[in-house]
């Protein structure tokens, strides 16, 4: 009877434990993603094709390391980061509210539909008798 109960009572702890830590995890998981990897997305969105690979790689080990060390539940590179934060800019920007909306080019007009593109703006064209010299 008391081997009954007390291993009623390691399971109830065990359980407490494994909910705490859960509880902990996630809300370590919110810290971080909240402090740490959001001003990394600022920062890459702002100037990240100007960093070098040597400033890429480690800010992959901290990414790394912080994922190890149980303060984030999923691993994304800055490679990642940098992909989602231009595709979200290049969303956002066009829609005509948007500041920069205005330089923009044309929206092309084509009657074939080939294939989907990211994209439907008419590309600049260039005189390349200029550059030919």
């Amino acid at each position: 009877m008391l081997y009954n109960c007390c291993m009623c009572s390691c399971t109830c702890l065990n359980d407490c434990i494994t909910k705490a830590t859960y509880a902990v995890n996630h809300q370590l998981n919110i810290v971080f993603e909240s402090l740490i990897v959001n001003r990394i997305r600022h920062a890459i969105s702002a100037c990240g094709g100007f960093a070098t690979a040597d400033l890429r790689g480690t800010i992959n080990a901290v990414l790394w390391r912080a994922l190890r060390y149980g303060f984030c539940k999923n691993l994304s590179s800055v490679k990642q980061i940098m992909e989602v934060a231009g595709r979200r800019f290049f969303t956002a920007i066009q829609y005509p509210g948007h500041c920069i909306n205005c330089i923009l080019p044309d929206i092309k007009e084509c009657s074939v539909h080939l294939r989907r593109k990211r994209h439907q703006y008419q590309l600049p064209q260039y005189e390349y008798d200029i550059h030919r010299k």
